[in-house]
């Protein structure tokens, strides 16, 4: 039941924030073209994304070759949710700029959102080829790649984007993450600290150091980061579940139900709060109530094994034979390691 979270990196790189040498005006529609940029970047300040891109677009059909408008009427078209048209016109920066890295991060990102993991690591490899010392293309990359299942990689990278960068909680959280996977508990549990270290007010780290202590048994000190984390977000559903797992886990089974509700009052399609709810219930003998969060989890995820196992477990319980013997099927078929009875059958 153990859920991580992970943060990609620090966003976007807008134009105005790049190290561009000042364009000079050759004309009066470069002049015009120049500001229409500038108003775009004003408008998308201010969050007026559709104003913005209204303006980069008007700068663009003044001055044919603009590589700092196509970039950021990117990362406008990014900020609307257009991850395709992003990628088009970073690719369109590119063009007029090959060695801009931060073009390249931003298609990278594009791409990522698109679905194109493959495109998205090239994208972050060019980036670093053109500008090694960046701290959020490694990064990114070493994300990139973690997801994918080469860790070893991952890892490597997040490293990198720590050596490029001495203060990136961030990069640790992400490194800590890797090293769970591989397995390296305490260097993860060291890396999850470090990043708390950096920015104490960070739910993300504070919940995958509690795992990660959850799982060595130090069940104190886990829920005392889960605490730490819904401080810092009183709505994060994900906390109070795994909360509720460190409190189920040391036998306090009221307090464990009690915060698989406060997750499933954040989210109540939240099946796994559900499942865990109905355990915690049927361990304390309410076996209606029980029965009603493993069909709530269901209807939640239909594909859930473990809450079709349950779920049959409690039909069994109540006398229903037929509806225990559907529902443990149900979950063989959709999982036939949930339980040592899938065998057996």
């Amino acid at each position: 039941m153990r859920a991580w979270a992970i943060l990609r990196g620090s966003g976007l790189n807008v134009a105005f924030a790049l190290a561009i040498a000042p364009m000079l005006a050759t004309s009066a529609a470069a002049d015009s073209a120049s500001e229409h940029y500038e108003r775009g970047v004003s408008l998308r300040r201010s969050g007026n994304v559709d104003g913005a891109i209204a303006e980069y677009r008007e700068a663009l059909r003044l001055k044919a070759k603009f590589p700092e408008a196509h970039n950021s009427l990117g990362n406008a078209l990014l900020d609307r949710g257009d991850a395709k048209g992003a990628a088009e016109e970073y690719r369109e920066a590119i063009r007029e700029m090959p060695k801009w890295a931060e073009a390249h991060y931003n298609l990278a990102i594009a791409l990522r959102r698109a679905g194109d993991s493959d495109g998205a690591v090239a994208e972050y490899r060019a980036a670093i080829a053109l500008k090694p010392n960046y701290p959020e293309a490694h990064n990114n990359l070493g994300f990139a790649l973690w997801v994918t299942g080469d860790s070893a990689e991952a890892v490597s990278e997040f490293r990198s984007a720590l050596k490029s960068r001495a203060n990136y909680p961030e990069a640790h959280n992400n490194l800590g993450l890797a090293l769970a996977g591989m397995g390296d508990r305490e260097s993860a549990i060291a890396e999850f600290r470090a990043a708390i270290e950096e920015r104490i007010d960070y739910p993300e780290a504070h919940f995958n150091l509690g795992n990660a202590l959850r799982d060595k048994g130090e069940l104190d000190e886990a829920c005392d980061e889960y605490h730490d984390a819904l401080v810092g977000r009183r709505d994060y559903a994900e906390a109070r579940n795994a909360l509720g797992i460190a409190l189920y886990m040391k036998k306090d089974l009221a307090g464990a139900a009690g915060e698989y509700r406060e997750a499933l009052r954040e989210r109540a399609d939240y099946a796994e709060a559900h499942n865990n709810l109905g355990i915690a219930l049927r361990d304390q003998k309410h076996l209606e109530e029980a029965t009603a969060e493993f069909q709530a989890a269901i209807v939640a995820r239909p594909n859930y094994a473990l809450a079709h196992f349950n779920l049959g477990s409690a039909f069994a319980s109540a006398g229903d034979l037929a509806g225990a013997s559907r529902e443990k099927r149900t979950a063989c078929s959709l999982d036939p390691k949930v339980s040592a009875e899938c065998g057996a059958n």
